[in-house]
């Protein structure tokens, strides 16, 4: 994001960046690697309100993509998601009204669709944080506009299972493997980048905003990988780890049904933006509810990693060649 962001033209490229977080060594290495004097170093937790409340000052746009995401490690240690990724959120949200900020751009996941893992239920309730922000500013009449981004596995990032593969194959060491038959969302991270940007420039007020990316089995990612490197390793079943799930899905279908789509204003690619309730039509009263003597059929699909595109052997190969992974 922020090699993209210095280098936009001259009139658009913002004047001052703020990168904040906990961890200072890895911004002691990019403030060497990267040296541009619109770069500013904050230390700081979002865990700590009073931090990040400092750090908003004068701030006009925030992307908020903090978070605790090991899967297995949440449902270790629940609390500590719950204290970053619900409690941090809210001390984003508050700090940024508080301060007046233009645009608040929140970064979510697949994994809050339908959670099964401490992960999924904390960035589900994050969301759910957003929305009420949204509800308050337009009844209140805020200026801060809220803005969420969702998308599935980016390829080559922290956590994700494709470096660990490479290193494994690397080393000639057995291939630890979930389930063959697990389906993965696969997304570019310019891909993830161009969507946060889109919704800083053209997102509406409440919407969030998704990717209709391709997916693949597990077994197929892993045949792909072998193929590139002329290795065949050992594969080793572990099972599925606690709070996997066999699919993603990237919106429900009460979403779908609140779904339109829209051409990424960054990299003309399309997207997809989910209305929020007040945008989509009106919400039931008390009295509307009571009278229900039937449950309610919704009229879209989900969207998940077993409906989407496919990827075969090929398919695989080229897109992680195109997102310099391989």
């Amino acid at each position: 994001m922020l090699h993209q962001l210095l280098s936009l033209p001259e009139d658009s490229v913002p004047g001052a960046i703020i990168v904040f977080s906990r961890d200072e060594d890895k911004q002691h290495m990019q403030r060497h690697e990267l040296r541009d004097s619109r770069l500013h170093y904050v230390v700081g937790d979002i865990r700590d309100f009073d931090a990040i409340r400092r750090a908003l000052r004068g701030v006009d746009i925030v992307i908020h993509a903090a978070a605790l995401k090991h899967v297995s490690t949440g449902e270790l240690f629940p609390e500590e998601m719950i204290a970053t990724n619900i409690r941090g959120s809210s001390n984003v949200i508050e700090a940024a009204i508080n301060n007046g900020v233009n645009r608040v751009v929140c970064v979510s996941t697949d994994k809050a669709v339908y959670p099964i893992n401490t992960y999924g239920m904390s960035k589900a309730i994050s969301e759910k944080l957003v929305a009420a922000a949204v509800t308050r500013s337009s009844s209140s009449k805020l200026s801060t506009t809220f803005c969420t981004v969702r998308y599935g596995n980016v390829m080559g990032s922290r956590g994700s299972v494709i470096p660990l593969f490479k290193r494994q194959i690397a080393k000639g060491e057995p291939l630890t493997i979930t389930d063959g038959n697990m389906t993965r969302f696969l997304l570019k991270l310019t891909q993830a980048v161009s969507l946060v940007r889109h919704a800083i420039d053209f997102g509406k007020c409440g919407r969030l905003y998704v990717k209709k990316s391709p997916a693949c089995t597990v077994s197929t990612l892993v045949a792909a990988l072998e193929k590139h490197y002329a290795r065949k390793c050992e594969h080793v079943v572990v099972g599925s780890r606690p709070g996997e799930k066999m699919h993603e899905t990237l919106m429900s279908s009460d979403e779908t049904d609140r779904a339109v789509d829209e051409v990424d204003g960054i990299d003309g690619s399309a997207i997809t933006a989910i209305r929020p309730y007040e945008e989509f039509g009106p919400v039931p009263d008390e009295n509307t509810v009571a009278r229900f003597t039937a449950p309610l059929v919704a009229g879209g699909a989900d969207f998940t990693s077993l409906d989407t595109q496919q990827l075969d052997i090929a398919g695989v190969t080229q897109l992680l060649q195109e997102a310099k992974v391989l």
